[in-house]
């Protein structure tokens, strides 16, 4: 025979277990809802630079948004490396069109969507031109450019050495030279600038200075 204690305690229990999820899947329809509103707005934005089918693409791989379990669950089955320094990791895109995946329990869930879905849109060659970090760095400014505010500054903030750089960037050249680099992959304007301004091989002293001090002394060592 059950006990009523029992009994109540177990309908509690799937009570608040349907609720949670309930509440999840509102709270994963709000981001749905938000990331289709910026990947309209970018492409719109972008599509004098972004090809159509580029385009089509972006808008046909919707972002995955994941509670934090299922979210690193996934970063370790997509091969993702453990960040360090007590940095952490909210969103990852592994290329090629697949679908981003997000920590949709992490406060800066909005911006780092908006981060993933401007890789996305980015030239397959722009990582080359600009070197990792200063990519990372110019996506990251893309991204809160479409956001619409500054990160709260109590929060951790993503590349933010990598974005000074890229700001520093496009004061020296311009914004459609920095554009049609990142989303064309059309350096040609960039470079004559960059040339113009501080001489041969600048752009790669900039991808210098996209670089932590610890980062340059490893990157030393190792050659």
């Amino acid at each position: 025979m059950k006990r009523p204690l029992e009994t109540s305690d177990r309908r509690k229990a799937e009570r608040l277990d349907t609720e949670a999820k309930a509440l999840e899947a509102q709270v994963q329809q709000r981001l749905r809802d938000m990331d289709r509103g910026h990947t309209e707005q970018l492409c719109e934005r972008y599509r004098h630079l972004v090809p159509a089918e580029r385009i089509q693409k972006v808008k046909d791989s919707p972002t995955i948004f994941e509670e934090h379990g299922d979210f690193e669950r996934s970063r370790r089955e997509a091969g993702g490396s453990e960040p360090g320094d007590g940095k952490k990791v909210v969103g990852f895109y592994l290329g090629n069109f697949e679908s981003a995946h997000v920590d949709m329990d992490d406060p800066q869930a909005e911006k780092a969507a908006i981060h993933e879905r401007v890789h996305q849109l980015s030239d397959p060659g722009a990582q080359e031109v600009f070197g990792k970090k200063l990519y990372e760095g110019a996506t990251e400014d893309l991204a809160i450019k479409e956001l619409g505010r500054q990160p709260n500054p109590e929060l951790p903030h993503s590349y933010p050495q990598e974005r000074v750089t890229a700001q520093e960037l496009r004061k020296l050249c311009g914004d459609n030279a920095v554009d049609r680099a990142y989303f064309r992959g059309d350096a040609g304007e960039l470079r004559a600038r960059l040339d113009r301004c501080l001489g041969k091989e600048s752009l790669k002293d900039l991808e210098d200075k996209a670089m932590s001090s610890q980062e340059r002394a490893e990157r030393d060592d190792g050659e």
